[in-house]
């Protein structure tokens, strides 16, 4: 549109020097009458040639003017053009705002409370889904004070799934919690809230311990929130109570089918 504008601008500018030309040509040829024959002419066709060839300078003088301003408008030609990068920025911003509403998951996984119909608009920070991560799976045990004194990281785990009756699984000790928060903040960076008793006899305080898993075949079977019996395999264990811890959860994974 700009473009056309400065054509347009030229075309005029052409027009009215052509006009110039011939209102000029008519004055020059009005003073050589009166010079050779100053009655030949009256004063009104005098006036007439004056007028016509000011009038044409004139209207030279507005198309120039015309044609510098559309000059101006449409800017420099070329990549350094302020409209066109303009166009470009616009351009590659929405490219952008295309690329941020298509959302990929970060690893392989499930998504999981997708309630979200067509047409629902979702605002900046505000949570539309859940995903649940298959890549790095884990499971925390809340262990009591008491049982974590001889604990190491590394030590053995063995555990059963209720979602996997009957079957006993293996991993080991990734970390141990160090502390826990007395109020039930869900902050990040926070440490965690452990739910104790606030019973007559007081429970142990327990504090997450965190346990890798070694079977391959687990992390399709668990589930977020699932229950765990755990038992975990010290190095400062008796052989016999080992025996014992063996046995506890081997029957704790047939009570599955049962409870």
């Amino acid at each position: 549109a700009r473009d056309a504008t400065v054509k347009s601008a030229v075309a005029r500018l052409g027009v009215a020097k052509a006009q110039l030309d011939r209102a000029q040509r008519n004055y020059d040829r009005t003073q050589l009458v009166v010079k050779e024959n100053p009655g030949a002419l009256s004063m009104t066709d005098r006036d007439r040639t004056e007028t016509s060839l000011a009038q044409s300078i004139e209207k030279v003088a507005s198309a120039e003017a015309d044609l510098e301003k559309a000059q101006q408008e449409l800017g420099t030609i070329g990549p350094e053009n302020p409209e066109l990068r303009s166009a470009i920025v616009a351009m590659e911003q929405a490219q952008l705002d295309l690329l941020f509403a298509s959302i990929y998951a970060p690893e392989r996984g499930v998504i999981e409370s997708f309630n979200v119909d067509e047409g629902f608009y979702a605002q900046a920070g505000q949570p539309i889904a859940t995903f649940i991560s298959d890549g790095d799976v884990w499971i925390q045990a809340d262990m009591r004070e008491n049982n974590i004194s001889n604990m190491e990281i590394g030590d053995s785990v063995a555990f059963t799934l209720d979602v996997v009756p009957g079957e006993v699984y293996h991993g080991r000790v990734r970390s141990i919690g160090y502390g826990v928060s007395a109020n039930k903040s869900s902050n990040r960076g926070e440490l965690p809230t452990i739910e104790g008793s606030q019973g007559w006899l007081r429970e142990p305080q327990k504090f997450p311990v965190i346990i890798e898993l070694l079977d391959v075949k687990v992390p399709s079977t668990l589930r977020i929130g699932g229950q765990v019996d755990v038992v975990v395999h010290t190095h400062h264990n008796h052989p016999i109570l080992d025996e014992i811890g063996h046995w506890q959860i081997k029957i704790s994974s047939w009570l599955s089918y049962v409870r």
